[in-house]
């Protein structure tokens, strides 16, 4: 099978993009330009959208929802797909689909559950985290929660919660704006086992100092002075040699 698949669950369900070391312009000249951890993290995994455009607010109690072309704002419990369909004039399908919550209301205070309108599968010993985008300024009315779908196994909607920070102000969701970022993560590295495996070498002279030289100075070999960007030109070198440095 295909190491990564995403399936639409209804019209209106948006083909994830891969995600853009530049953030679609929106970061400094120089974090792009010359940071390679920076252009890493951003770039790593897919963005997805909401499957459709409108307004929410918080008022610390219940959330409401405002339809784009719209001025009511409407209480919101529960958004099925079938009232996504209607508010884009398309038909909903004639399956279990049909009543799914595209936007569900939590019991935890300020939680908003929204589907992406999309099913994710992943090849065996692959997982997906989902996220906010890395590196885009956060919203401060708003934050994604973090989750990790064991997605080679379970494959139902792909989703997650947004909390709500501040009341009473408009948080918008569009179909042209990236709402989520999606990772994919090794299980192996998941494994609670795993922690148990850090070896932790305090300073201390003799060979750790001695160690602890040298792995800084052959760190540091590759920062050129006065000339940013020496880490980001050794990882293409490294890349083009085949990871391991040797040319």
């Amino acid at each position: 099978m295909t190491t990564f698949s995403f399936h639409g669950c209804f019209s209106g369900a948006i083909e994830p993009t891969p995600a853009d070391p530049a953030l679609e312009g929106s970061p400094p000249f120089r974090a792009v330009t010359h940071c390679e951890p920076f252009r890493a993290a951003a770039g790593h995994g897919w963005y997805t959208r909401p499957p459709l455009d409108c307004s929410l607010k918080w008022d610390g109690a219940s959330f409401t929802y405002r339809p784009s072309g719209s001025s009511e704002w409407l209480p919101l419990q529960h958004l099925s797909v079938a009232d996504v369909c209607r508010l884009r004039g398309v038909s909903p399908p004639q399956d279990i689909t049909e009543h799914l919550p595209v936007l569900s209301a939590l019991p935890e205070p300020g939680v908003l559950q929204i589907w992406t309108g999309l099913l994710a599968r992943t090849a065996p010993g692959w997982h997906l985290l989902v996220r906010g985008i890395p590196n885009r300024p956060g919203s401060l009315v708003h934050e994604v929660l973090e989750g990790v779908v064991e997605s080679d196994w379970w494959h139902g909607p792909l989703i997650a919660n947004l909390r709500f920070r501040r009341t009473d102000e408009e948080v918008r969701l569009s179909r042209h704006l990236p709402l989520l970022a999606v990772q994919p993560v090794r299980a192996e590295a998941l494994r609670s086992g795993l922690r148990r495996e850090t070896a932790f070498h305090p300073y201390g002279p003799g060979e750790p100092a001695s160690a602890v030289a040298e792995f800084l100075t052959d760190a540091m070999s590759v920062r050129r002075e006065g000339a940013p960007g020496g880490y980001r030109a050794e990882v293409a070198r490294r890349r083009r040699a085949g990871d391991d440095g040797q040319e």
